[in-house]
């Protein structure tokens, strides 16, 4: 067998120990969303998610500022970061706690570019029937055994800050 021992190592690993699944879901029939999830094995292994919001009849990739005004991207992830701090306050890391604190009090100005370029791709989230939903996987911002953190803001919560698309989202 010409196979490396080092190739046939590697291929049995990732056929034993990643287990990649993809769950395609919708919030409406405008947009789309893959969740890849992952799990890796061994004495300790991890797992983790991953999100990719999609516009369905084109195929575009939606970031933060197609669904929030660009302008208003800090103050949708300063909210994010007050929940947040609320939910899971016990569980973050030290540094996880000061980051998130030092999100909620900056009011330093930025321009829209600058929102955009900080804020557009910055957390793992995806849009749902409830509303926007993002995820921080283990050791993200707390140990492995507080798992992955989900910190949901209803649409009512951010709608001032929505774009119109997004609002045409949840009109009936």
């Amino acid at each position: 067998d010409s196979t490396s021992a080092s190739d046939k190592m590697e291929r049995e690993f990732k056929h034993a120990f990643d287990d990649v699944e993809r769950d395609a879901r919708h919030a409406s029939s405008k947009i789309g969303r893959t969740i890849d999830d992952g799990l890796t094995g061994g004495a300790h292994g991890n797992y983790g998610y991953g999100a990719l919001n999609f516009e369905v009849a084109s195929g575009t990739e939606l970031g933060l500022s197609q669904i929030v005004r660009p302008d208003a991207l800090r103050t949708l992830l300063q909210r994010m970061a007050k929940q947040f701090l609320i939910q899971s306050k016990e569980d973050l890391f030290e540094k996880s706690r000061e980051e998130l604190e030092r999100l909620v009090s900056d009011t330093s100005p930025l321009t829209t570019a600058e929102q955009i370029a900080k804020f557009d791709r910055v957390y793992n989230w995806h849009l749902t029937t409830q509303g926007i939903t993002f995820f921080f996987n283990p050791y993200e911002m707390t140990p492995y055994a507080a798992g992955v953190q989900q910190i949901v803001l209803p649409y009512a919560s951010w709608k001032d800050l929505a774009t119109p698309f997004a609002l045409s989202l949840t009109a009936k």
